[in-house]
């Protein structure tokens, strides 16, 4: 059975709204479309007796609940998908696309399905544009009204996974990536794809691009498409991960073993280090290599050297270990004068954990005032102001006024 999601509430709470359909406006790979941001509903599941029908926003019953199952694509259209006759051997339903009027529509093809969509910002789990088709064993997809957007060219169509109004296509056994307007945005020539799951506020997911893979003698090799489907790295590394805090596209690469960082096209940190690890509070990179850590900025340039044993980081702050040494530096690699071995920010900007050279624990306001003294084995910001502190092995709670 593909993309079936059944959801089976005790109740359906009818909620009367009226119809409001916000549009976000995507151009990719030169095709620009739209994808529906629905705010208002005009129908709706019907539950009962183990059951599922239709009902509208006025509470008329629509579709009598007689299926095992039923999904709505949009719920300002009126397609209803309706699963029955459920077969155990094989996990498979037959099914009817029906419309307001409970008449059977879109007959003309084998069989039609929503497209499930993975991993959205968007309350409705399918693709709202865009339905599946089946014709002569293949897939393509149709608007709602079962006009042809694609030939029924592939073997299985399902929705890109953080990249609504993408989906991924599979032919002879490769995938690649079309639009909901059918644009082929990736050529079905790779083992797989995945979308690196960058998000906007303001754009969602819609700038995301996609790691694409091969499968060779060595094992799988990754390469990475920009959101308009343009290759920009081959597919001859062992692994690639985008990092989603930084606005501009800054890729974590990997061969043998040994990480680097890419910017755009550009290997910005060669690959040569043990560990890369992006410190969002600070826009900085922690790298390892022979068991040492340092710290370089968002050019590939030296912050600290790659000679401390530990490397800690609090807001504007950098604390470094080497042996017994303990140095605290500022991000842009400016050593600190502290009295404090160590410092911990919290959760509450008003609070600092200490940490003297006894490894005792006490606390400062951010102006430096000391609030506890370096007294206890371990303290713990909890919530507003509460901190877990453990003294000789028993833990309290003590507040900060």
């Amino acid at each position: 059975m593909k993309n079936v999601k059944i959801i089976a509430p005790i109740i359906v709470i009818l909620i009367i709204l009226i119809l409001t359909i916000v549009g976000v406006v995507i151009n990719s790979n030169n095709k620009t479309y739209e994808l529906e941001k629905i705010e208002k509903y005009s129908y709706f599941k019907l539950y009962k007796n183990e059951k599922y029908g239709v009902i509208d926003d006025k509470g008329n019953v629509l579709i009598e609940p007689i299926y095992d199952a039923l999904n709505i694509p949009n719920p300002t259209k009126d397609v209803f998908i309706g699963y029955y006759n459920y077969n155990e051997m094989n996990g498979e339903y037959e099914t009817k696309v029906l419309n307001k009027n409970n008449e059977e529509i879109l007959k003309e093809y084998e069989q039609v399905l929503p497209i499930l969509c993975e991993e959205s910002t968007s309350n409705i789990p399918f693709e709202k544009s865009v339905l599946s088709y089946k014709e002569n064993g293949k897939w393509g997809i149709i608007d709602f009204l079962g006009k042809k957007i694609t030939k029924a060219n592939y073997d299985s169509i399902e929705s890109m996974k953080y990249r609504e109004g993408t989906l991924k296509v599979k032919q002879n056994e490769k995938y690649g990536a079309i639009n909901i307007k059918g644009k082929t945005i990736i050529k079905t020539i790779y083992d797989d794809i995945t979308s690196d799951a960058y998000y906007t506020n303001e754009k969602d997911y819609t700038n995301a691009g996609f790691i694409v893979q091969n499968k060779t003698e060595e094992g799988y090799r990754y390469g990475y498409i920009n959101k308009d489907g343009k290759q920009i790295l081959p597919n001859e590394y062992t692994e690639i991960d985008r990092i989603v805090n930084l606005s501009e596209l800054y890729l974590l690469v990997a061969k043998n073993g040994k990480y680097g960082i890419v910017k755009d096209k550009k290997e910005i940190i060669p690959i040569s280090y043990e560990e890369i690890e992006y410190n969002k509070t600070n826009n900085i990179f922690i790298v390892q290599k022979n068991s040492k850590q340092g710290v370089l900025s968002l050019k590939g340039e030296e912050i600290l050297p790659v000679e401390y044993d530990y490397i800690m980081c609090g807001t504007n702050k950098i604390t470094t270990t080497k042996g017994e040494s303990i140095e605290i530096y500022n991000k842009e690699g400016q050593k600190q004068n502290s009295k404090y071995g160590n410092t911990i920010e919290t959760n509450n900007e008003n609070y600092i954990i200490i940490i003297d050279e006894n490894e005792k624990f006490g606390l400062t306001n951010k102006e430096g005032k000391v609030l506890i003294k370096n007294k206890y084995e371990y303290l713990e910001y909890a919530f507003a102001d509460y901190f877990i502190a453990t003294k000789e092995r028993k833990s309290r709670s003590n507040k900060c006024i």
